[in-house]
């Protein structure tokens, strides 16, 4: 029950962060918001599209005193991984051996599911049709241990039993066996989480003017007495190192919509690209900012702010450090 409670905060948690994100890049881009939610549409119609069915095939159990007939539903789903060329092993995946019993009569019927790649012209080619059908043969005998006859008619309806029940592979698609021959891949992008997400939108909304075509990565602080992260890093560039004097601006930002009063300070790091050089600290009325071959920059702030929500962000487009202090109501 604990466990429970504790996934379900962090869920929580996750879809605050990511509403505050969203706030965020539709208040500084709206067009980058526009295009983060037009992919996210897209990606998220075809996450949730279950299989669908091409053909199915009819062979028998082995070894087999009566005759046990096993159904074989040959189907292709966008979220299995594609071979990358055409000579490489195809990924299949397959579903439990289930056994049925219809008018006295017992059989047994599995998945194999495929990319659309593979199945595409079965319905055309013979030759294409059978070596996918012999492909899901060897896949039952040497993968699921299954012994079948090698012989095979096909069946007069696409599917045996209730498309419908192909649904079941959105929640357990990754449980299901999946093997690409000779060893295991992932599609990118099958199972988008709410930290996927995340990492996407912090990609985005990293700053109140964030540039388009930026990487996020971790938050992080170096400190005596570490704090959650302060700095994220935003992408990468080359560099040389040439001491320079940090300069900085500081504006105070009025409240608004969800955004508290805020003191937000812009620090330029002309030979920075990494916040791994940057040693950020606060309290509740100073800046210290330590960088290696740079002057040390000691901010006095004009109001109290609250440490523990302070967020900062690494541009290595720009090279500038943005700072963002809410102050203390």
């Amino acid at each position: 029950m604990a466990a429970q409670t504790g996934d379900s905060e962090s869920l929580l948690n996750q879809a605050d962060s990511m509403w505050k994100m969203l706030d965020d890049l539709v208040e500084s881009d709206p067009e980058a918001y526009k295009r983060f939610m037009e992919k996210t549409l897209k990606e998220g119609s075809t996450m949730f599209k279950p299989p669908e069915p091409c053909f199915c095939v009819i062979t028998v159990l082995l070894p087999s005193v009566i005759t046990h007939e096993l159904f074989i539903n040959i189907c292709s789903w966008e979220q299995m991984p594609a071979p990358k060329l055409e000579n490489d092993p195809i990924p299949v995946m397959a579903g439990e051996l289930q056994e049925k019993t219809e008018q006295n009569s017992t059989y047994s019927v599995v998945d194999i599911i495929v990319n659309p790649v593979v199945t595409k012209g079965v319905a055309k080619s013979k030759d294409r049709k059978n070596l996918l059908v012999n492909v899901a043969l060897d896949y039952l005998e040497n993968t699921k241990r299954i012994q079948v006859s090698r012989k095979y008619r096909n069946a007069k309806k696409t599917f045996k039993g209730d498309p419908k029940t192909l649904r079941k592979y959105l929640r357990h698609g990754k449980e299901q066996s999946t093997t690409p021959t000779n060893q295991e891949q992932q599609k990118p992008g099958v199972s988008e989480t709410p930290e996927s997400l995340l990492k996407q939108l912090s990609s985005i909304t990293v700053s109140e003017s964030q540039p388009e075509g930026s990487t996020g990565l971790n938050l992080f602080e170096k400190s005596a007495n570490p704090k959650k992260g302060l700095i994220e890093e935003v992408s990468s560039t080359n560099f040389s190192e040439v001491p320079v004097t940090p300069n900085y601006d500081m504006l105070v930002k009025e409240a608004e919509n969800s955004k508290p009063k805020r003191v937000l300070v812009k620090v330029e790091l002309p030979n920075v690209v990494s916040s791994s050089q940057c040693l950020l600290d606060v309290c509740e009325s100073e800046l210290l900012l330590n960088v290696p071959s740079m002057d040390k920059l000691h901010v006095k702030l004009p109001q109290k702010i609250d440490p523990d929500q302070t967020e900062a962000t690494f541009n290595t487009i720009k090279h500038v450090l943005i700072v963002k202090l809410p102050i203390q109501s």
